[in-house]
């Protein structure tokens, strides 16, 4: 896939995806959170759950929410649900439910934050294997700005290594490039590491196909 010449409209196409609509984020849990993650990518659902307890706080930024199964998961008692695709938002929302204060930002992954804006914790799960080309890691690193002292970046992405792929998972994820879910074809562990490198506390471990990764803002 190149990587060179991706204009915002393919950066944005596996993240604002009409697939991802009223009905397909209905089943999205059971088909994507209890089969693929465990049959497939072989990272269970359960990881990436506790993977967002240990690392959301008080302030929470999730770019990509999806359904909100994981913030319905979490502790954190302000969430801002940041995504392209009004239904995904509307989903996490509603999924969040009462007893949290909940903010709406609807725009591209790529489109700045306001300056003052910060926060404890900012997640992105199953985000980054959705936007094809380099420019995304690049984005990746720039979020830390938006961190409070001590805060923390975190989530997981799919990424396609062959040597550790089961046949299914092979041919998903080439599937998934050939349709534009997703734009992982080329994504290595070495671009997210490199994305978090000056960080403090960056881990970045492969369970199955996903990478879970997480680095701290120095204080």
């Amino acid at each position: 896939m190149p990587t060179g010449s991706t204009d915002h409209r393919d950066r944005d196409r596996g993240a604002s995806s009409g697939i991802y609509n009223r009905g397909t984020l209905r089943i999205y849990d059971a088909a994507v959170l209890g089969v693929t993650n465990s049959l497939i990518w072989r990272c269970p659902t359960r990881t990436l759950v506790d993977h967002y307890r240990n690392h959301a706080g008080p302030s929470h930024l999730d770019i990509g929410p999806g359904t909100g199964y994981f913030l319905e998961r979490i502790d954190s008692p302000l969430i801002t649900l940041l995504d392209l695709n009004g239904a995904s938002l509307a989903a996490a929302e509603a999924r969040i439910g009462s007893g949290k204060k909940v903010e709406q930002i609807r725009q591209s992954f790529f489109s700045p934050l306001e300056d003052e804006r910060r926060f404890d914790s900012i997640g992105l799960n199953f985000l980054l294997h959705c936007i094809p080309g380099r420019a995304k890691w690049d984005r990746l690193a720039e979020l830390r700005r938006h961190l409070r002292p001590g805060g923390t970046l975190f989530g997981s992405t799919v990424l396609p290594g062959t040597s550790t792929a089961n046949p299914l998972a092979r041919v998903l994820n080439r599937t998934y490039n050939r349709l534009g879910v997703f734009g992982n074809a080329e994504d290595t562990m070495a671009d997210l590491e490199a994305a978090l490198a000056g960080m403090a506390d960056v881990r970045a471990r492969q369970v199955g196909q996903v990478a879970l990764f997480s680095a701290r803002r120095p204080e």
